[in-house]
């Protein structure tokens, strides 16, 4: 996870400020839904852990789509999607 500094960019403000309020989601929002995934509090969600979420939650078993749709998100190519991956996600959606 990113390290807090206590600020935030010019960009980003006016990005959160531009959203009107029915539509903001919250950074605590974010890190929560982020922890759902990061179920061993690592700081990062793993294709296994994508894999089997969605299998229990919503019967999604292609895993081909799954890895395709993940090495999209996993821009460092680690094999993990860290916090500011996540975010990256979110702001492009």
């Amino acid at each position: 996870m990113k390290k807090e500094t206590g600020s935030i960019s010019k960009e980003d403000f006016i990005r959160y400020m531009s959203t009107p309020p029915a539509h903001r989601t919250t950074l605590t929002e974010l890190e929560r839904y982020f922890r759902l995934y990061d179920k061993d509090g690592d700081g990062a969600i793993t294709i296994d852990q994508v894999l089997k979420i969605l299998e229990e939650t919503i019967k999604v078993t292609d895993r081909e789509l799954i890895e395709e749709k993940f090495q999209l998100i996993d821009t460092n190519h680690d094999g993990r999607i860290s916090f500011d991956e996540f975010m990256s996600m979110i702001k492009e959606s």
